[in-house]
């Protein structure tokens, strides 16, 4: 990439980098003869000086998103945020669209329970749940998401927090097919750049720190405090600064020589770790152990 997914502009800065890694949505049958180049394929991240979008570099892979179980913790948590968003007075009108995560699960019934009617066209709530991070192009995206907001409705997206994952060290948060990692700092802007404004916030612990947003097309509508909150706390941490997320690469230079470690010592008593390699970072390249 030599634009920014988020805003067009070429301000990029590469903060983290692991190499070539196998797509984590690849999995080969048994049967299927092992490839050298399904562990090929770069993955690392950049972030905008502009609109501060981390996103991902580049992506040669080919999409292959498996469905599994929805885990019930999901289930749990989209069921507290709707009831949130119910009491606190968010839901408008009456129809309901999705813009739904390749992984699967759904908030549809929960809004159809509450006299919602589902539709494929503009509607009253439009829904995200970690949908909108799968899209390539992030503008078109959220100009998308926009446009299907009727005048006087609700986008309601939730997205997993930068700031949790810089502050954790989540760095195997970043992976192939998942194009954007968002601050409420960066979506204030791309979301406004859609003309849309983001009026309220809900934080959850899924994940470690995820966040639910409200964005309206009114102009005039002045911000909870929730959404001060949360960006007056990203710019003490400085979420779309280089140089701090910058420090997810540490956290992964970090796990990788203990790793090594770990495999040394147990290669050195004699124990075996079957299937095991060691992730690539700009330190610390792939290495096979015993087999």
């Amino acid at each position: 990439m030599t634009s920014c997914r988020g805003c067009g502009k070429t301000n990029l800065s590469r903060v983290v980098d692991l190499g070539t890694v196998p797509a984590a949505d690849y999995f080969p049958l048994a049967a299927e003869p092992v490839r050298v180049e399904e562990a090929s394929h770069p993955l690392a991240m950049d972030l905008c000086g502009d609109c501060g979008l981390a996103q991902l570099a580049d992506d040669d892979t080919v999409a292959d998103e498996p469905r599994g179980v929805e885990p019930q913790a999901l289930k749990d948590q989209a069921a507290a945020a709707i009831e949130q968003v119910e009491r606190d007075g968010i839901l408008r009108g009456h129809t309901v669209l999705e813009f739904g995560s390749p992984h699967g699960g759904t908030w549809v019934p929960l809004l159809s329970e509450r006299g919602f009617t589902p539709t494929s066209s503009r509607a009253d709530v439009v829904l995200d749940c970690f949908g909108i991070m799968h899209e390539p192009n992030q503008q078109s995206a959220f100009a998308r998401r926009a446009e299907m907001t009727n005048p006087g409705g609700v986008l309601l997206l939730q997205y997993h927090s930068i700031a949790t994952i810089v502050a954790q060290g989540q760095w195997n948060a970043l992976r192939h097919g998942h194009f954007a990692y968002y601050s409420l700092t960066t979506l204030v802007r791309l979301l406004d750049a859609a003309g849309m404004r983001v009026v309220r916030t809900w934080e959850f612990d899924l994940y470690g720190g995820t966040v639910l947003l409200a964005a309206v097309h009114e102009e005039a509508v002045e911000p909870h405090g929730s959404v001060m909150s949360i960006l007056r706390l990203e710019d003490a941490l400085a979420v779309t600064n280089p140089a701090t997320v910058a420090g997810l690469q540490r956290s992964a230079d970090e796990h990788v020589e203990s790793l090594r470690k770990w495999l040394e010592e147990e290669a050195g008593a004699g124990r075996k770790a079957g299937g095991c390699q060691v992730p690539t970072s700009r330190s610390c390249r792939r290495t096979n152990f015993l087999r």
